[in-house]
């Protein structure tokens, strides 16, 4: 079965509804994957522990995105402690043994993003050594893309992942983005306020912990709701280097 079989309707999720699995010391709610919903090659869940919960040493094949929400966590990987805070980011590279330990008192919360399940990142040999990047939100400046003010956090293009691409959407009061087309399936996250998501003549509201999967090549375009700012967290692998092949 492909992609176009599998995934072909926009898959909108509630995240809070989503159920939890244990993960090591930590509770994962599963949102998105390939193994659950056929999509090509990202898997998005939300990822929280209690104060001193502790993940073993792993790998992954591809990148691993770790945004924070609220609380601290302490990473470990290729010789390095990196800490992150709310609304700061981490990228580990693929291959790289790493470590997390919740080190926040109040616990810590996260999105993660991961192609571990990408059959191309699964076929690819060819993936050269790339230092663990760091991002910090309020740190980048952003750029208008699509007509919204957008925060480039990761991406193939500037040498801060391998494959996936992150990036904080900003949409001010009745503000409406270009009609948007990826390659790739691409996911919003709701960080704030409301927005809505129009596509196929339907327009679906996001709101605060709720997220959206558009298929690929599926036009779709984003506005502001309640005439109130509004951000998501968008995933794609629109610029991924073995899509663009």
């Amino acid at each position: 079965m492909n992609d176009s079989q599998r995934f072909q309707e926009p898959v909108l999720l509630d995240t809070t509804r989503v159920d939890e699995q244990k993960i090591y010391s930590f509770t994962r709610r599963e949102i998105f994957s390939p193994q659950k919903n056929g999509n090509r090659g990202i898997k998005f869940c939300t990822v929280a522990g209690p104060h001193n919960a502790q993940s073993q040493s792993h790998t992954h094949p591809g990148d691993e995105i770790v945004i924070t929400v609220s609380g601290e966590n302490t990473n470990f990987l290729s010789g390095k402690q990196i800490i992150l805070t709310a609304n700061q980011g981490l990228c580990v590279p693929p291959g790289c043994k790493h470590t997390t330990t919740v080190t926040g008192i109040d616990g810590w919360s996260g999105l993660s993003f991961y192609c571990d399940d990408c059959a191309l990142i699964k076929k690819n040999k060819n993936t050269k050594d790339t230092a663990p990047s760091k991002s910090l939100s309020e740190e980048i400046s952003p750029v208008i893309k699509n007509n919204l003010p957008t925060k480039e956090m990761f991406s193939p293009g500037n040498k801060t992942s391998c494959f996936l691409e992150i990036q904080e959407i900003i949409i001010p009061q009745k503000g409406t983005s270009n009609k948007i087309t990826m390659a790739s399936e691409s996911i919003y996250y709701c960080t704030k306020g409301e927005v809505f998501v129009c596509f196929f003549e339907h327009k679906v509201k996001l709101s605060e912990k709720k997220a959206i999967m558009i298929p690929p090549n599926t036009t779709h375009m984003i506005a502001s709701g309640k005439n109130t700012a509004a951000a998501l967290i968008s995933a794609s692998c629109n610029a991924c280097p073995l899509i663009l092949k």
